[in-house]
């Protein structure tokens, strides 16, 4: 575990990485972290920003391939109703 201080930067506070701490994230300077704070724990990980095509790549499986509850089937055949890319 490595200890990081806290430090001013303008009109607000900053923590620095070290190569190693971006090393262990895959991290490189200009990407995003998503952050999460739970019981006064910081956590940060590395943003994906994959397509489905992406996130999916090697997946050969169907909905059809997995047992699936009734309630849950209607997606199956829901329509967009926002935005969503479909």
């Amino acid at each position: 575990m490595s200890e990081i201080q806290i430090k001013s930067w303008g009109n607000s506070a900053a923590i620095r990485l070290n190569k190693e701490i971006l090393g262990a994230l895959g991290a490189k300077i200009g990407d995003d972290l998503d952050v999460k704070l739970f019981n006064q724990t910081l956590t940060l990980k590395l943003k994906t920003n994959q397509s489905l095509d992406e996130l999916f790549k090697g997946y050969y499986g169907t909905p059809e391939s997995y047992d699936m509850l009734f309630e849950h089937q209607n997606w199956l055949e829901m329509q967009p109703e926002g935005e969503e890319l479909w």
